[in-house]
C-alpha cells in the first residue's frame, strides 16, 4: 500500500469508518473516495486524499490524477495526529463518560 499512488474507496454504502482510508494514510498514501459516512472524517479533503460525489466513477479517475500533487508526509503525519488508535479510544471513552453523566 504504500508504493502505490493512491488507494481508491469506491464505498457503495455509507462506510461507518474507513478502516483502509486510515491504513493507507498511516503508509504515507493518499485516498480517493465516494464522500460517504465516516470516510469525511477520515480523509482532509486535498490535502489527504479526495472525497468525490457519491458512484460518480469520473470525478474519481479525474481526483486520481490530482493525488501526486498531495504529500506523502502529510497523509502520515494526519494519520498520526488524528487516527491513532489509542487516541480515539481515549476520545471515545471521555465522550461515553461525558453523555452518561448525570446531572
Amino acid at each position: 500500500m504504500s508504493h502505490a499512488l493512491a488507494v481508491l474507496c469506491p464505498a457503495r454504502w455509507e462506510e461507518p469508518f474507513g478502516m483502509v482510508a486510515t491504513e493507507a494514510q498511516a503508509c504515507g498514501t493518499p485516498v480517493v473516495a465516494y464522500r460517504r459516512g465516516g470516510l469525511e472524517e477520515v480523509i482532509v479533503d486535498g490535502v489527504t486524499g479526495f472525497l468525490v460525489p457519491p458512484n460518480d466513477a469520473c470525478a474519481a479517475a479525474e481526483a486520481l490524477h490530482e493525488t501526486a500533487k498531495l504529500s506523502r508526509t502529510s497523509c502520515r503525519r494526519h494519520a498520526e495526529a488524528h487516527l491513532d488508535l489509542e487516541r480515539t479510544l481515549d476520545m471515545h471513552e471521555g465522550l461515553y463518560r461525558r453523555v452518561t453523566r448525570v446531572n
